[in-house]
């Protein structure tokens, strides 16, 4: 026999993926708020690395040397001739001071409604590094982030005045984040679709413990839970199929001017955990339904005379 009890199961489900939604959809939103839990990231902290001339045969003077560009060399030559254990701390000394020089941020990432940008700390290379949040903007979902922008306006207002045409910048880089600002609006609707579906169905699991018998109750619990699930897993496809692509390509053309890029696997494992939990309840209540059904197949006699 079913037990009103029962409906408590998917409260929780609904409630737990209610607020897993809300911090997807928030993430990021202020300076350090779940700043782990980004879409995406940019490493631009080697940005310009193709200006330096490595070449062993390349021959510069003393004016050189003593020049900015020409004592990042020396340590890039250095780190190369290190042991793998000093290589990191050398390479990520050059980083930083690459990133620092030039005037532009080490990192930006890219979260569902905001932007952030910021330094690595200790440095860009030490194991675990963590992110010193520097700036966060908001801006329209389809306008999320134009990284030729940012960049351009950072490197000109920076102590050497440059451009990106300078360091050789390749329009695919922005085509590439282009397509993860579509999938950023799309996954705003979906993810706000998702918060009120997860939110009703959580007041609906609520009433229907007080209303158990009710089973057009618990038929709109099937439909809200149902909506739920598909909202936000559509929004977990888009984000996972748009932010593996995007993130593939920035790497293919930005290896040249320093620029990587990493999908967020903790936002991932956030967003699939709440379509989960919408899934599970729809599996409940459509489970619930068929048991209701059973039950009252049982309990019904039929009248006299009706056969």
């Amino acid at each position: 026999m079913l037990s009103r009890f029962f409906v408590f199961f998917p409260l929780v489900l609904s409630l737990v993926a209610f607020i897993l939604s809300i911090l997807c959809l928030f993430a990021g939103h202020n300076e350090g708020f779940m700043e782990e839990y980004a879409v995406a990231r940019l490493n631009t902290s080697m940005i310009g690395q193709n200006l330096i001339d490595t070449s062993s045969d390349a021959s510069t003077s003393e004016e050189d040397d003593d020049s900015f560009f020409g004592s990042v060399k020396d340590k890039w030559n250095k780190a190369k001739e290190k042991v793998k254990e000093e290589f990191n701390d050398i390479t990520g000394e050059v980083a930083d001071e690459l990133a620092d020089r030039l005037g532009v941020s080490e990192w930006y990432s890219i979260h569902v409604m905001s932007t952030c940008d910021g330094d690595f700390k200790p440095n860009a290379t030490s194991p675990g590094a963590g992110f010193n949040v520097t700036n966060c903007t908001n801006s329209a979902p389809e306008k999320r982030f134009n990284l030729t922008e940012m960049l351009d306006h950072q490197l000109e207002v920076g102590p050497f005045q440059l451009s990106l045409t300078e360091i050789n910048w390749p329009d695919d880089i922005q085509d590439s984040i282009d397509m993860l600002n579509t999938a950023l609006l799309a996954l705003f609707v979906l993810y706000v679709l998702g918060v009120g579906f997860s939110g009703l169905a959580m007041l609906g699991s609520l009433a229907a413990f007080f209303l158990f018998s009710r089973r057009g109750v618990n038929a709109a619990n099937l439909g809200l839970a149902s909506l739920a699930a598909l909202c936000l897993t559509v929004g977990s496809i888009v984000v996972t199929v748009a932010g593996d692509k995007g993130v593939d390509k920035i790497n293919d053309v930005g290896d040249d001017v320093g620029i990587s890029a990493s999908l967020g696997t903790k936002f991932l494992a956030l967003t699939w955990a709440a379509s989960g939990l919408m899934i599970a309840a729809t599996i409940y209540w459509a489970t619930h339904l068929c048991l209701m059904r059973r039950e009252r197949k049982r309990q019904w006699t039929p009248r006299k005379g009706s056969y």
